[in-house]
Parts: structure tokens; sequence; C-alpha cells
């Protein structure tokens, strides 16, 4: 039997960033909570560091959790702009009360969003479009980020349904559709997270697209996108990247055979799900 050695968090990180050569120096992938030389031997892999994936990662002997998205709510330099919060603020409560028991357990926290976002063929977007039914984009723009599928003419109300079945696989609501129900799309926008503007998808050519509610408000999207003539189907921005994480996480079994790796889908790591 092969025994499985450890690495530490930031060896990892730099495993990843050598694929990666768009990331930036103020990438926002990097170690987020805990000692960056810390040995790992059991890394949990999971769209965002809840209190809850955090009990989990305890309960299941996790020295570390991967995650895409913020640990404590702050897009970049978090730890910094927790600080900066003013004591009696809740969210800062919130933050020390999660970095408390991040301490208690030992845990390190590295964030792969920079990196994995834009991996071709296997990040975000694509397994997001893969889970959709969708095969071989006919644009990319944005560092492969923003697709255009070009698919037989089907209804918008009928596209909704069908990524609404996607989404619930996921345990989330299905989603929203704005626009003419019987419009037929013929060429169709896909993206994820906030970067996916719905004015690129029209330049691009899309008569419609599938957007995430974190980059997507209605007042400031939706409705000139509506008087543009383009069609959108909205969904949570955890449900169009769930499948990106799946990937994620069978990437790094492969890629990471130094250590054991785990999976928590999201929407089983957050209160009340």
């Amino acid at each position: 039997m092969n025994r499985r050695h450890s690495m530490n968090a930031k060896g990892i990180l730099e495993a990843y960033a050598a694929l990666a050569p768009w990331l930036k120096g103020d990438t926002v992938d990097r170690v987020i909570f805990g000692d960056p030389d810390k040995e790992i031997r059991k890394l949990l892999v999971t769209w965002q560091v809840s209190s809850a994936a955090v009990e989990y990662a305890a309960a299941n002997g996790y020295g570390a959790i991967m995650t895409h998205e913020p640990t404590f709510w702050f897009h970049r330099d978090e730890w910094a702009s927790v600080a900066a919060l003013p004591e009696a603020s809740f969210k800062k409560r919130a933050a020390l009360s999660k970095a408390a028991e991040l301490d208690r357990i030992g845990a390190t926290v590295l964030r792969n969003h920079d990196c994995w976002d834009a991996m071709p063929d296997v990040g975000i977007p694509w397994a997001w479009a893969r889970h959709l039914g969708l095969a071989t984009p006919t644009d990319t723009r944005n560092l492969g980020m923003q697709h255009r599928y070009d698919i037989e003419p089907t209804p918008l109300r009928a596209l909704a349904a069908r990524i609404g079945k996607a989404t619930t696989e996921f345990g989330d609501a299905p989603p929203v559709y704005y626009g003419d129900g019987d419009a037929p799309v013929r060429a169709f926008g896909v993206g994820t997270g906030c970067i996916t503007g719905i004015e690129l998808f029209l330049e691009m050519g899309c008569d419609a697209a599938v957007v995430c509610d974190d980059g997507s408000s209605y007042w400031y999207e939706t409705a000139w996108a509506l008087e543009a003539g383009f069609r959108v189907i909205r969904v949570s921005h955890a449900a169009s990247e769930e499948a990106g994480m799946r990937s994620l996480y069978e990437h790094a079994r492969a890629f990471l055979p130094e250590c054991e790796i785990g999976y928590l889908p999201y929407r089983s790591g957050i209160a009340g799900a």
C-alpha cells in the first residue's frame, strides 16, 4: 500500500500557482488563516469555510481546508479587513468566533480562487457548463470565464427548467428567469461569480445568459439588460460553482498524492441546510 506523505499549505498554493500563469501579485490565492508551514496530511475541499464546515473538519481530522470563497466575508485582505472593523461590529464578532474555533482545532485555511476560476477545461465555468449538459463553447472571453454556447432554439422557460434540475441536484432552489418565457434562446452565455458581466455576453452575440445572484443584481444589471432585449436566468452563486468544486476535489486527489483529500458540498456545510 502506498503511504501518503505530508506537505504544507504554502507548497500546495505554489503548486497550483505554477499551473496558473495568469495569477498576479495581488492574487487572493493565499493562506487565509493558520500556519503556512504546517504539515498537512488531510485536506478538506469546500466552497466556503462556514462554521459548520469548521465543525466537520474538526470531527473528521482535517488539518487544513482549501476554499474558493472568502472565509471572513471580505474578498481581499480578509484578516486585516476584519481587524479594521469596529469592536462592536456583529460581523467582527462572528469572524473572531470562527477564527477562535479554527485556532482551537489547529486548522490552516488556504484559498484557491483566481487559479481555479480560470483553469482551462476543468475550472469553475467549464465544470458548470458541463453540469448543464453543454459541450464545446463557440466563444470564450475574460480569461475563459465567460462562454457562449450555440444551442437548438429553446424557449427561455424550458431552458430555465433545465437549469433548475441542475441546481436542485445541489440542494439549491430553482432559478429565476427574466424575459419572455416563450422567446427562443439560440446563443446562450454561461458564467459564474461577480466577474461575469452581461454587457460582454451581448458583445459575444448571446441572446440570454445564466448569471449568479452575487454578480447581477436586478436593478444594476438585469433591468437594463431586459431593455436591451437580453434574457436572464439567475441562480445562486453557490449553485453555479458547486460543480467546479467537485472538479477541484477530483483534481486535488490526483495532483496532491501526498495528502488525503476530502470534499464537503456547500449545502452540507451550512447551518440549517
